[in-house]
């Protein structure tokens, strides 16, 4: 049966009950909807508006989990980098002693290679002195050898 038109009790042999609004006069039918539609929205509004708001408290609390983790995972890192600059600052205080042993092993070795150097150098010069001593005196005896050779005539 049309909803649009209405129908005669005598073709259909009575009327049902969906079609009874149809025979309302008009005035009532649109009263009738726009309360029956009012009441749908109120409804409809107080259901979404319940809906919307634990929708809204599931967001925010959603969020408030996801910005929880986020500032763990901040502090977290904080903490991390914290323990790791602690960690270069000691690396770096290390480094430096490491470098202060160094360089003062290093002057020690450089005293003592300076020292071992002179004690071979004053070494050699005695040897050369004692040398050139030596081979003063074997020309002094050669220059005596020759005279004399000399003088006997033995180049002669």
């Amino acid at each position: 049966m049309d909803v649009g038109r209405q129908t005669n009790p005598q073709q259909d042999g009575g009327y049902e009950l969906k079609d009874i609004h149809l025979m309302k006069p008009s005035f009532i039918v649109e009263e009738d909807s726009e309360n029956h539609m009012s009441k749908l929205s109120t409804d409809a509004t107080d259901s979404n508006s319940s809906e919307d708001d634990s929708h809204i408290k599931e967001q925010q609390e959603h969020f408030l989990g996801i910005y929880k983790r986020f500032k763990e995972e901040v502090d977290r890192h904080l903490q991390d980098y914290d323990k790791i600059n602690e960690d270069l600052e000691e690396h770096q205080i290390e480094i430096k002693r490491t470098a202060e042993r160094q360089r003062a092993a290093q002057k020690k070795l450089l005293s003592q290679l300076e020292q071992a150097i002179k004690v071979q150098l004053d070494e050699a010069e005695s040897r050369i002195t004692t040398v050139q001593e030596l081979a003063r005196k074997k020309m002094l005896q050669l220059k005596l050898l020759v005279a004399e050779c000399i003088k006997h005539g033995a180049f002669g």
